[in-house]
């Protein structure tokens, strides 16, 4: 009895988790980061600048926020738990 290991039991719901951060396609994001290719390629030198804004505005609308655990998309970043699996988030996003 004294020494006996009992058995970890799964979690059925909830428990913890992190913030994950995916790209995920979306059309108006990945058409902000081809015009911003394009720029960079053809338009020197002011094509640089434009180019390089329309690049980073382009892959902020292509990330998500997804849970770790049950890799549910999370549209709240300052949310608390997941609203799929109910874990609760033990990383803060940036």
């Amino acid at each position: 009895m004294c020494g006996e290991l009992t058995p970890l039991v799964p979690l059925r719901g909830g428990g913890k988790a992190n913030h994950e951060q995916r790209n995920e396609f979306n059309l108006p994001g990945c058409v902000l980061l081809f015009g911003g290719l394009v720029l960079v390629c053809f338009k020197f030198p002011w094509g640089l600048l434009g180019g390089a804004v329309l690049i980073w505005f382009g892959t902020k609308m292509t990330r998500v926020s997804i849970c770790a655990k049950c890799d549910g998309k999370v549209e709240d970043k300052a949310a608390k738990s997941c609203p799929h699996c109910q874990a609760v988030f033990v990383d803060e996003v940036v």
